[in-house]
C-alpha cells in the first residue's frame, strides 16, 4: 500500500499509482493469513487493515469478577448456604478418598518399613485442613441455630410481658473466646 505522502503527490500530479509487485502482495496476504503460535500474543502490521476487528475487542474488553461488584447483588450468606450446600457434600466425599488413599500408603510404608514421603506428609496436611474447614462449617451451622432459638424465646418471653434484654456484642464474643483470661493486648481481636 502506498504512503499518504505518494497519495497527495499521485494527486497533485494526477499520475497513476504504481501497482505492487506480486512478490510482495504474495507476502502481505502471507503475513494477514498466518496463523499464530499457541500461546503467542497477536501480532499486526501497521499497514494493512485489520479483517477482523473484533479479534481486538477480545483483549481490551473489561472482565468484571462479579463475586466483587455490586451489580450482581449483594452477599447474603444464608442463600449462599442453600444453594451451594452440596459443596460441602463433595468435600465429605473427597475427604473419605483421601483418608482411604492415605490408608493404603501408610499400609505399603509399613510392610517396606521406610520414612512418610513427603507426598504422604501433603497428603495428611490436606486431610487436616479439610477436615478444619468442614468442623468449623458445622460448628458456624450450631452456632447460628443456638442464637436463633435464643431469640425465640426472648420474643416469646417479650411477648409474654417480660422486658427485652439486649446483649453487647462485646460480651458474646468474650463469652465465646477460649482465651478469656489472655489480656487484651495479646489477643488478635482485641482492637
Amino acid at each position: 500500500m502506498p504512503l499518504i505522502g505518494e497519495l497527495i503527490k499521485e494527486v497533485e500530479n494526477n499520475t497513476p499509482l504504481k501497482a505492487p509487485s506480486k512478490k510482495i502482495v504474495k507476502k502481505r496476504k502471507y503475513l494477514e493469513n498466518k496463523p499464530a503460535e499457541k500461546g503467542a500474543p497477536l501480532e499486526f502490521s501497521a499497514k494493512s487493515r485489520i479483517k477482523n476487528p473484533s479479534i481486538l475487542q477480545k483483549h481490551t474488553e473489561k472482565i468484571t469478577d462479579p463475586r466483587f461488584s455490586d451489580d450482581f447483588g449483594n452477599y447474603q450468606a444464608e442463600n449462599f448456604e442453600k444453594y451451594y450446600g452440596f459443596i460441602e457434600d463433595i468435600e465429605r466425599d473427597e475427604l473419605t478418598q483421601l483418608q482411604k488413599k492415605q490408608k493404603s500408603i501408610a499400609s505399603k510404608r509399613k510392610k517396606r518399613s521406610g520414612k512418610t514421603s513427603d507426598f504422604e506428609h501433603d497428603l495428611i496436611q490436606t486431610i487436616k485442613s479439610k477436615k478444619q474447614r468442614l468442623e468449623a462449617k458445622q460448628k458456624k451451622r450450631e452456632q447460628k441455630t443456638v442464637q436463633a432459638n435464643r431469640k425465640k424465646e426472648e420474643l416469646d418471653l417479650i411477648s409474654k410481658g417480660k422486658t427485652p434484654y439486649f446483649e453487647k456484642k462485646t460480651a458474646i464474643k468474650r463469652k465465646n473466646d477460649k482465651r478469656k483470661n489472655m489480656p487484651d493486648a495479646f489477643r488478635r481481636s482485641a482492637n
